[in-house]
């Protein structure tokens, strides 16, 4: 963390922290930078292994993150280190302001905003594979002694226990790691259509054929796949303490070869 500050409003006092700039994440680089829509096996297994480090930094103190999902896993940007804020500010352009107005006519309620901004974002022109990835938005992050009744996690990566509104703690995270995994390395339930059939393939199964389905030259083996799989089989578990922890998975060989 760099700075912290109060900043006080029409609604009370807010504690704003200050981190070191980050983006973009990585639906956003794979739009700029990979047309087939995928990130190269190689690269998703090394930003695996460091969402994985992050994870387990936060669980070892007890802190489940609560919304892991792709979006939330940004690139750090050595880049943008020595730019100014003037110049930074130059390359989003001018913000787009929204006035807010009461659909009767009447005047704004207090603590209501006048006006509101759209977000906007800054995608990096080049790549280097040397980034390194760090995990971000800690709004529904949650401790042991204050865990909330539900999470909203994206639907595609939110656990078992959260769906049917069971007894949930840092584990959810683990799940999310699973799914995260095995989309990073092609799969999409989108172009799955047997992805909600009671039959079909395995999870080995369909690992390798999303991974190797129009790929030429891919840079992981079938070896690496099964490997894989099996790390992603062990996150993916119905219940949560059959769930390996993020430490064991990290200690598994296939993460430094």
């Amino acid at each position: 963390m760099l700075d912290d500050f109060d900043l006080e409003g029409p609604n009370g006092s807010h504690k704003c922290l200050v981190y070191e700039l980050l983006g973009p994440n990585i639906p956003d680089t794979i739009d700029a930078h990979f047309p087939d829509g995928r990130l190269p096996g190689k690269l998703a297994k090394v930003i695996a292994k460091q969402s994985l480090i992050g994870l387990d930094s936060l669980h070892q103190h007890n802190i489940g993150h609560g919304d892991l999902h792709t979006r939330n896993l940004a690139f750090t940007m050595q880049s943008m280190d020595n730019v100014i804020e003037e110049g930074f500010t130059e390359m989003l352009g001018r913000p787009k302001i929204g006035y807010v107005r009461r659909s009767d006519g009447k005047d704004l309620e207090p603590g209501i905003p006048e006006y509101i901004v759209k977000p906007t974002s800054y995608r990096t022109h080049s790549w280097n594979s040397a980034q390194s990835i760090k995990i971000i938005d800690f709004g529904g992050s949650f401790l042991p002694t204050a865990v909330p009744q539900t999470l909203h996690t994206p639907l595609a990566v939110r656990a078992p226990e959260v769906i049917f509104q069971d007894r949930i703690d840092h584990r959810v995270d683990l799940w999310s790691m699973g799914c995260m995994m095995a989309r990073d390395m092609g799969y999409n339930e989108r172009r799955d259509g047997r992805a909600t059939e009671n039959t079909g393939p395995s999870l080995q199964e369909w690992l390798e054929e999303v991974y190797f389905e129009g790929q030429e030259c891919p840079d992981l083996t079938r070896g690496d796949i099964v490997r894989l799989g099996q790390i992603i089989g062990k996150l993916l578990q119905f219940e949560p303490s059959a769930r390996a922890s993020v430490r064991q998975v990290l200690d598994d060989p296939w993460f430094n070869e």
